[in-house]
């Protein structure tokens, strides 16, 4: 579990990057955001993203590189699925 939560926080930072980027162009945006991925003791097996208002593109793009960018191999012994939610706007995450 270590291991995941390690890597779960990289992920946040990685996001909450992503989602800065997206508050720039988009100041008056407010959007959530699930965040959802399966892991197995081989790494990433799956990923997807629900977003209640759209979500850009580019913003897609960016969270594909934070979640793939990650060696989630070796991390679990069985087959897990994680998600996380985040919040555009002023609240922040």
């Amino acid at each position: 579990m270590e291991r995941v939560s390690y890597a779960m926080e990289t992920l946040e930072e990685d996001i909450e990057a992503c989602l800065a980027e997206w508050r720039k162009s988009e100041p008056e945006a407010q959007a959530q955001v699930l965040l959802g991925f399966e892991i197995d003791s081989g790494g990433l097996q799956r990923s997807w993203v629900d977003a209640d208002g759209g979500l850009p593109f580019g913003v897609r793009s960016c969270f594909s590189n934070a979640v793939y960018g990650l060696d989630w191999s070796h991390l679990v012994e069985q087959p897990a699925q994680l998600t996380n939610r985040f919040s555009l706007g002023d609240a922040g995450r």
